[in-house]
């Protein structure tokens, strides 16, 4: 199964260029957003592995994005990466505290944007894996618990029925 990103940014080209180049080896299938609020609104819909978002947008800012999006069911632990080309320690310590996974630089040739973005795509592959195991393991213990259940409702009938059962010599 492909890795389900979210890319959020004011810019189209920066939109077509992180698209183009986080679905480039095939693992991936982005689908990008350059309104904040209609990213949110498509993220209550569906679920995403990775998520990628720019700081400043109208609207609403990164910050609040991450925010938002994490208050959301189901994307508590998902990878989100800022993308910024502000650099700043306040910057990266709100967005940390907000929920962001890494940052990402804005410079379209940059090797380190390539290796972060494969780890994150690796990372948000892990996470689904992990959660797909979860659920697998939650059903497996609801069916186990169903059928003790079952059984320890068939041993109380046999012990009532045993219990009703005399010894027609004795009658005991």
């Amino acid at each position: 199964m492909l890795t389900q990103a979210l890319l959020v940014d004011d810019s189209r080209s920066v939109l077509n260029f992180l698209k183009r180049h986080i679905e480039a080896e095939g693992l991936v299938e982005a689908t990008a957003f350059l309104d904040p609020v209609e990213a949110l609104a498509c993220a209550r819909e569906r679920g995403f592995d990775l998520v990628l978002v720019d700081y400043e947008m109208p609207h609403m800012d990164g910050i609040s994005f991450i925010r938002a999006l994490r208050a959301l069911p189901g994307c508590t632990d998902i990878p989100i990466a800022m993308i910024t080309s502000r650099q700043t320690d306040d910057v990266k310590m709100e967005a940390l505290q907000a929920g962001a996974t890494d940052f990402l630089p804005k410079a379209p040739q940059s090797v380190e944007m390539t290796v972060r973005l494969r780890n994150l795509i690796q990372l948000g592959a892990a996470v689904r894996k992990l959660n797909d195991r979860a659920a697998h393991l939650a059903s497996e213990v609801a069916a186990a618990t169903r059928k003790l259940g079952e059984r320890e409702e068939e041993i109380i009938l046999r012990l009532a029925l045993a219990v009703e059962c005399r010894d027609t010599d004795t009658g005991e």
